[in-house]
């Protein structure tokens, strides 16, 4: 995952990063550096990361010299803040 798919898989869910923090347990901090290319995240941040987007639709695809990221679910929508807290509930 490159901070441009982060970015991008974030707009496709319209999640700000507060959002993507409730869902994923990652701290909005940490989400922040990784968009910014500030710091390279731990193999089990990526996945917590993945797991979270896959949840919810979004797939990252590629390789070294093509990436994306594809909505494969219909629900472009905001997760509400029961969703969240049940997802986070579960984990």
């Amino acid at each position: 995952m490159t901070p441009t798919q982060l970015r991008a898989a974030r707009a496709l869910l319209n999640w700000s990063r507060k959002d993507l923090r409730q869902v994923s347990g990652i701290s909005a901090e940490t989400i922040q550096n990784i968009e910014n290319g500030k710091c390279n995240p731990m193999p089990a941040t990526l996945d917590k990361l993945m797991r979270s987007f896959a949840d919810h639709g979004v797939k990252f695809i590629g390789d070294r010299q093509m990436q994306g990221v594809v909505m494969i679910s219909r629900a472009l929508r905001k997760p509400s803040h029961r969703s969240l807290r049940n997802k986070a509930e579960k984990r």
